[in-house]
């Protein structure tokens, strides 16, 4: 069975609720344990470094690394206002706050940006410390911005914006430029919670 020679590292909170972790070799669920309360997500270093740990451990046929980064909340944007009318409901997220007008499209974009290159720096770092003949660099889903009324990335869209990804390759060569550093903490807050901080439940 191909899925059980695979290693799934994942940030992806629903993990839990659409995949069956015993198929794979090694199912490392991030969110559970490296979850940064401040940031209200999981940072790229502690999935690089989780990512890097299990590739050198179990060193897998396959590896699968998901990243939560660009998706928001936005790490480091800060514009002096309460969290409260952007806290973590499900109609208060920054995507929200862009369509209400709440905050002007150059600021959100620079944070989006921000964001990716924040998550494209550490794949860099990735690269240079795995090993793989192959690997495609792509995303889950794209987000709407507006087009035809659209903001984020509603389940079952169709519009391109939404559903265009992109997709490159590449390979790896694990030079042990990094040591991951590895602090497993549950913190306080459940799945709902960390739901609500992505801006998936309200």
């Amino acid at each position: 069975d191909e899925v059980a020679e695979t290693a799934y590292v994942t940030s992806n909170v629903f993990s839990e609720r659409i995949l069956d972790g015993d198929r794979f070799g090694t199912f490392e669920e991030v969110w559970r344990d490296g979850w940064d309360e401040a940031a209200g997500t999981v940072l790229p270093r502690t999935m690089t470094d989780r990512a890097i740990q299990t590739a050198r451990q179990d060193d897998p046929d396959r590896l699968i690394v998901h990243y939560v980064q660009p998706h928001h909340p936005f790490v480091g944007l800060d514009l002096g206002f309460d969290a409260d009318p952007f806290g973590p409901a499900l109609s208060d997220t920054v995507v929200d706050a862009l369509r209400k007008d709440k905050i002007d499209r150059e600021t959100f974009w620079d944070a989006y940006q921000d964001n990716l290159r924040l998550v494209l720096d550490d794949l860099e770092l990735l690269l240079s410390n795995v090993d793989a003949d192959r690997v495609a660099i792509t995303a889950d889903h794209g987000d709407a911005l507006g087009e035809w009324g659209i903001y984020d990335h509603p389940v079952g869209c169709l519009h391109p914006a939404v559903r265009t990804v992109p997709w490159t390759t590449t390979t790896a060569t694990d030079r042990e430029t990094h040591d991951p550093e590895i602090d497993r903490e549950t913190g306080d807050s459940d799945v709902e919670d960390r739901l609500q901080a992505l801006g998936y439940v309200g």
